[in-house]
């Protein structure tokens, strides 16, 4: 049973007009700006099944889906483009344009379970055993849960960090392609990195093959 998912969540994009900005001091930009929010939802229970009930019971709430953890990434890019000379004999060398400060955000956004029960004092005799017993499960369990997840992110940053690279490439061209050239390498990045999203989660059964699962 899939207990694991990552989502890739929408796109925007945004152009910025600079008209002359070739001819001015650019300030540098970071090439790739990661704006990541980590939350948790509760759980409860002292043992491995109340807990397991528990994650079932919060996780739809939490989550959105019938998953114990997701992580959602999100592309936005930028850019200014400013008149350029382009060779005399190239077609609309008047309208030329060259891409100006490209900059890539990545949106992350990953939520996990917390169990309220690993921060509660320590029991006595056997039930003290029972509980450090259940502390190392969930700890282990935690740790392959948020790994997985991890991995995500780093789907996320290298898909960021190679649009950067194709933006800041482009070479003078018309305006009007420059636009739909910088369109086209955002919306396959977009879909480069929901089909490795996938890819991922395929591989490693959305975690279940490197030990994500509880109990």
């Amino acid at each position: 049973m899939r207990r694991v998912v990552s989502k890739m969540a929408g796109v925007a994009l945004v152009v910025l007009a600079a008209a002359g900005a070739a001819h001015g001091e650019e300030v540098e930009a970071p090439a790739v700006t990661e704006i990541r929010l980590d939350s948790d939802y509760e759980v409860v229970g002292r043992s491995a099944f109340g807990i397991r009930r528990s994650l079932n019971e919060r996780r739809i709430a939490a989550v959105g889906m019938p998953y114990d953890a997701i992580t959602s990434t999100t592309l936005r890019w930028f850019y200014a483009r400013a008149p350029a000379e382009a060779a005399p004999s190239a077609p609309s060398a008047a309208n030329a344009c060259a891409i100006r400060r490209p900059r890539v955000e990545l949106w992350i956004e990953v939520t996990l379970p917390r169990w309220v029960g690993a921060s509660l004092p320590p029991r006595r005799g056997l039930a003290r055993l029972f509980q450090r017993a259940l502390l190392r499960r969930w700890a282990r369990y935690l740790e392959a849960l948020t790994t997985h997840e991890e991995g995500h992110v780093e789907i996320g940053r290298r898909v960021a960090a190679d649009l950067h690279r194709d933006l800041s490439s482009l070479p003078i061209q018309d305006c009007s392609q420059l636009d739909a050239r910088v369109e086209a390498l955002g919306r396959a990045a977009v879909d480069r990195l929901r089909a490795e999203h996938v890819r991922y989660d395929a591989d490693t059964r959305h975690g279940l093959a490197t030990g994500a699962v509880f109990p």
